[in-house]
This record gives C-alpha cells, structure tokens and sequence, in this order.
C-alpha cells in the first residue's frame, strides 16, 4: 500500500472492490476526469480536512464545460457543470457557499467531493 499521508485527511485506498460501501458503489467515483492543471499524481486528491474553501485537485472543464467519471459499479457518466468554466489549478477556491448552494462553483465542489467521502455540510 502507497502513503497517503500528504493527502488532506489521510484517507484508506481500497484492496477491493467489495470494501467500497461508503458512498455506495453506484456514486462512489473510481477514474476522473482530472484537469489538465492538476495532473501531477496517480490520485485524484479531495480536501477532507474540513476545510469547504478549495478544490484540491480539480475536475477538467475542457469537455464543454464537463467531465467523464466511471464508478464502482461499472458505470460511467458525463458531468456537466454549473460553474466550473475554465482547468483549474491546484488548490483552486471554491465560489458560492453552503448558504448559497446553486452560486459559483459550489454545486460542483458539492456533488464531486460527496462521490468521494460522503458527508454532511
């Protein structure tokens, strides 16, 4: 098993297919679409520090304003976005807010990040 240790929260990889239960494999995103500005790495890194402010590593927006994502159940789908616009970089902030879920970027962060470790915000 690699160290995750740089990554935010120091998440498990999982040996297999039958230890993925949360999110259920059905929403639980396996390969991304990453954008061209964050390749850097065989992950795809999510902020889990509890920290809502920034993409971590960032989804392409290079698709017309979308990106292509398979998960562990086997199927695979095109996710367009509602704010994201332009490849971000690293760290990149996240616009909009809990309190404003349909503003900015948001939306985006929200549904990406809650295919990765769901929680409540």
């Amino acid at each position: 098993m690699s160290d995750t240790s740089w990554v935010y929260g120091n998440v498990p990889q999982y040996q297999k297919m039958t230890d993925i239960d949360n999110p259920h494999p059905a929403d639980a995103l396996v390969f991304d679409d990453e954008s061209i500005q964050t390749i850097d790495d065989g992950y795809f890194a999510d902020n889990l520090s509890g920290q809502q402010g920034q993409f971590q590593n960032s989804p392409t927006a290079r698709h017309g304003k979308a990106g292509v994502f398979s998960f562990a159940d086997g199927h695979a789908a095109r996710w367009g976005w509602r704010g994201l616009s332009t490849e971000q970089y690293l760290n990149a902030p996240v616009t909009g807010s809990p309190s404003s879920p349909t503003v900015g970027t948001y939306p985006d962060y929200f549904k990406l990040t809650n295919s990765v470790c769901p929680r409540a915000y």
